[in-house]
């Protein structure tokens, strides 16, 4: 008796036990998307100078106006004072940018000044600077007092504006020689091609009989 008491008790709780499985739903499949290749990504890292000691808004409307005394070619033409003010955001933002970008020894024949442009553009991107549109891109050059530049006034002859400017790789970096232009000490510009010393060809004289 007591054995049959037992039995059914054991029937009633696989019972229960029977029944709360049944309520439980089994956790549903999650369908896994396989990866998809997006190709290599590369995150450029922003681009700083630790030399650098950047002007005040005073010294750089100053070291504009220094330049643009000693280089009256490369003065903008500005009709109002709307155009000016335009110009001088254009100088300081392209100030900025160029002292992110290291310095040659010489200036690079091989890349015209819109070159220069895209270059900055991207390196100043990088760092949060707007982008410049190159009408500042020669008076800043020379602002900087640390690169190498042809003369601006030889453009009237043809010759093409270049500047010693680093595309990546090693080259001397920007710090403060700026202060230089606020005491009238401007680094000379270098000789255009037709005024470089060249060397002269081997030659033969022919005489008439």
């Amino acid at each position: 008796m007591k054995n049959d008491t037992v039995n059914d008790r054991i029937t009633a709780l696989e019972t229960e036990l029977a029944a709360l499985k049944a309520q439980v739903a089994p956790p549903a499949k999650v369908a896994v998307k396989p990866p998809v290749d997006e190709g290599t990504r590369v995150f450029a890292e922003a681009p700083t100078n630790n030399c650098f000691v950047a002007p005040t808004p005073d010294e750089l409307h100053r070291l504009c106006e220094a330049v643009l005394r000693k280089y009256p070619v490369l003065r903008p033409k500005v009709d109002d004072e709307f155009e000016s003010a335009k110009f001088a955001r254009e100088f300081a933002n392209t100030f900025a940018a160029l002292s992110l970008v290291r310095r040659a020894e010489a200036v690079d024949t091989k890349r015209a000044l819109w070159f220069w442009v895209d270059h900055l553009n991207e390196v100043g991107k990088a760092a949060g600077l707007p982008n410049i549109d190159g009408s500042a891109l020669y008076v800043a050059a020379v602002a900087h007092s640390d690169i190498p530049f042809s003369d601006p006034s030889a453009a009237k002859m043809g010759v093409a504006r270049e500047l010693g400017l680093q595309f990546y790789g090693s080259g001397r970096r920007a710090t403060d020689c700026w202060k230089r232009t606020l005491h009238g000490q401007i680094l000379a510009p270098i000789a255009p091609p037709s005024s470089r010393n060249y060397a002269t060809p081997p030659f033969r004289i022919v005489g008439v009989a």
